[in-house]
């Protein structure tokens, strides 16, 4: 069939120990992902009060820090300058700094909330997290305003201002976290257990995103294994990760949109998690084009495409590695677009293999055009979103996980139909080698059938020729000893009684022992003949002889000086018309 894979299916021993490292890790990965529901976040801090009326500044070079670092800039006052609403705007090649004022008149305590978190990645960067409506103070970004949901664009803030309101005091505690090698994260909150809810939150969201993309990279996995080996226990691994990824998505959903109640705004952090995680889509894409490849088979494309497929997917491969672990943090930020490319690149490959494929005729490949159109169309809309910088709706990122979702879920009935087909042609292949067997095996027996005939009528033919034989040896005995007998007789006289015979009688047995000598060596010749015509390179014809003559001529050589002293007669009686076969 056309859909085939041309390479040829390797055995796999889903129980052996290959198999049972690929379960222990795909067990710790997904466990990894649901680890966020139940982590505690890992961090280190100092954290001190500052008194009323007075005043912290934090001041960001635009170089890494260490954690020592931070904490000594924000105790020197000639690292920061006060914020002023009427001065010059700030533009984001200021030195970012945060300014943070105590009023000098406290008339009450006033229970704030909220978290403000400024983050430094070699890039001037600000993430701000919205306070509840119910705070009575103002935010400054870049403009005067004195209403706290006026937000501008994050990641274009250089720099911002917090005043409380003139009738309330805040212990503000300064919290310092080492978040990733490159530089440490700063935050501010009110209180530490406050802080501590929030930002153990912020892990599980964090963890509930690592945990899905996981999850995408092992159901590419299992789906390409259990493809490739034709075994059902990958494909079970393929719906565990499933059933997992489409739990923790439902719950990333709801933990977000409870989060970020209002704005529906969300992105991963720019530290270590925020590297893993494009570094594992960039891995998924990759895994995702690998098991699409194969899935179509290879026989339907041309050998430069193939060739191509295999640069992007080796390509690929290297550079997950260096976005999670490498010279990929470099870029800070930057990474997000060039792996949204990436992953948008390869959603588009995907679909153009499967149309191709299903103008080819390849059964399956429907499924996989009408997984891929929605997942494309999510996946556009997210590269567009990245590419001109826009806030993130939770929304859109959510949807577009969901359609991957989707995705697996439809590949999932075509593996099974995919599944059905070869274990028809199974059956088909089985059957046909079965009724080869049988008709070798008819093919055999009729052999053997004729090699035992064969065999029978060589032993019957090796039989007949050794009585020939038997029935030669008697003969060429008894046609030998006859003239030798004669000479024997003849020698014998003429030893016991030379003188006694006349020169007449001499001449007669020297004739005598001169035609029994012909007689032997006429026999030899005779006996050279039939072994040539045993043989089968003699020629006969057909001639006429006077049976007297050659009668006499035996009665001769066989006669005996004995038979002429007692006068011995021969008589014989030949029918008319007896031939005699000549050997030429």
């Amino acid at each position: 069939m056309s859909d085939r894979m041309t390479g040829p299916k390797k055995k796999s021993n889903f129980h052996s120990d290959y198999s049972i490292v690929f379960w222990i890790l795909a067990s710790l990965a997904i466990a990894w992902g649901i680890l966020g529901f139940y982590g505690k976040p890992r961090d280190s801090h100092s954290a001190f009060p500052i008194s009323e009326g007075d005043s912290l500044g934090i001041y960001l070079p635009q170089r890494p820090m260490t954690f020592e670092a931070v904490l000594a800039a924000t105790q020197e006052g000639g690292n920061f300058t006060p914020f002023d609403n009427s001065s010059r705007a700030i533009t984001g090649n200021d030195q970012v700094h945060v300014w943070i004022r105590i009023p000098l008149e406290n008339t009450s305590e006033y229970s704030q909330t909220g978290i403000i978190e400024l983050k430094h990645h070699w890039t001037s960067l600000a993430r701000i997290f919205i306070p509840s409506n119910e705070a009575t103070y103002a935010i400054y970004q870049n403009s005067p305003s004195n209403d706290p949901n006026i937000q501008q664009t994050p990641y274009k803030i250089p720099a911002f201002q917090i005043q409380l309101s003139a009738g309330e005091s805040k212990v503000i505690y300064l919290k310092l976290q080492d978040a990733h090698w490159v530089s440490p994260k700063i935050s501010y909150w009110d209180a530490p257990i406050e802080f501590q809810n929030t930002i153990q939150s912020n892990e599980r969201f964090v963890h509930i995103y690592i945990g899905l993309l996981i999850g995408l990279f092992i159901a590419n996995l299992a789906a390409y294994l259990a493809f490739r080996y034709k075994d059902i226990g990958y494909y079970l691994l393929y719906l565990l990760a499933a059933f997992v990824i489409n739990l923790l998505n439902f719950n990333a959903y709801n933990s977000g949109t409870l989060k970020l109640a209002g704005i529906h705004q969300t992105a991963l952090t720019s530290d270590a998690n925020f590297f893993l995680f494009h570094g594992l889509l960039i891995l998924t894409a990759c895994l995702h084009l690998l098991f699409v490849h194969e899935f179509l088979g290879r026989g339907h494309l041309p050998p430069r495409i193939n060739h191509t497929l295999n640069w992007i997917l080796v390509s690929l491969f290297a550079l997950a590695p260096m976005v999670m672990f490498g010279p990929g943090v470099l870029l800070g930020d930057h990474i997000r677009l060039p792996a949204i490319s990436i992953w948008l690149g390869v959603t588009l490959i995907v679909l153009a293999l499967g149309i191709h494929a299903m103008l080819k005729g390849i059964s399956q490949a429907r499924y996989l055009v009408v997984a891929n159109c929605l997942l494309a169309i999510f996946s556009i809309r997210y590269w567009f979103v990245t590419l001109s910088g826009e806030t993130m709706e939770a929304r859109l990122l959510h949807f577009w996980l969901y359609a991957a979702c989707v995705e697996m879920v439809i590949l999932s009935y075509a593996l099974i139909e995919r599944f059905m087909q070869t274990h028809q042609e199974k059956k088909q292949a089985q059957a046909k080698l079965l009724e080869e067997a049988r008709s070798h095996a008819e093919l055999q027996s009729q052999f053997n059938s004729k090699l035992t005939e064969t065999v029978h009528s060589r032993t019957h033919e090796l039989e007949e020729s050794n009585q020939q034989k038997e029935r030669l040896i008697e003969f060429l005995a008894h046609d030998i000893r006859t003239p030798l007998n004669a000479l024997v007789s003849v020698s014998s006289l003429l030893a016991r009684s030379p003188g006694e015979f006349s020169q007449e009688r001499l001449e007669a047995f020297a004739q005598q022992i001169e035609g029994n000598a012909r007689g032997v060596s006429e026999l030899m010749e005779n006996l050279l003949s039939w072994a040539t015509l045993r043989n089968k390179r003699m020629q006969f014809h057909k001639q006429e002889y006077l049976v007297n003559d050659l009668i006499l001529e035996a009665s001769r050589q066989h006669s005996s000086p004995a038979s002429d002293h007692f006068n011995a007669r021969l008589r014989w009686r030949i029918r008319c018309r007896t031939w005699l076969w000549d050997l030429l």
